[in-house]
């Protein structure tokens, strides 16, 4: 059984059937696709700073394009993170913004963390994400992503 964590101020919990577009954070996990949480808003958060992350390119089906996605660790909160699509990726500074308009600092050599990666698992079921590649090695080498609109037009 999974160990449940204490939630960080400013977040709200989801259910499993809640359509999430936006990052998540799992400071408490009891089953798989609960326990999420809705990220707290970047104008309250503005910058986060991730250890044990890796970055992966996903199709969402509701997406026009593919889009890239920061998964790691924030030891401070003690929370896995799933970030929004990643936007410019800043070689300069080892940091990422993504289409929120938050910026991730990417801390550390990239490592595999066992609570992002039951995160990271949920949050590509719950979103029906296709996993296309891993672009931690593209974020290092400071390529970017393709710019996209993140919901498909109809019709």
């Amino acid at each position: 059984m999974a160990s449940r964590r204490r939630a960080a101020p400013g977040r709200r919990p989801t259910g499993a059937g809640a359509r999430l577009k936006h990052a998540i954070t799992a400071c408490q996990v009891a089953t798989p696709m609960s326990g999420f949480w809705i990220s707290t808003p970047f104008s309250q958060e503005p910058r986060i700073v991730l250890v044990r992350w890796r970055a992966w390119e996903v199709q969402v089906p509701s997406y026009d394009a593919p889009t890239w996605h920061l998964v790691g660790y924030i030891e401070h909160e003690h929370c896995a993170k799933v970030s929004s699509a990643v936007a410019f990726v800043h070689i300069d500074t080892e940091e990422v913004t993504t289409k929120t308009g938050r910026t991730y600092a990417l801390s550390g050599p990239s490592s595999i963390d066992a609570d992002a990666a039951h995160l990271w698992d949920s949050w590509r079921k719950l979103h029906g994400a296709i996993v296309l590649r891993e672009v931690t090695t593209d974020i290092l080498d400071g390529r970017q992503p393709v710019a996209v609109n993140l919901i498909k037009q109809p019709g």
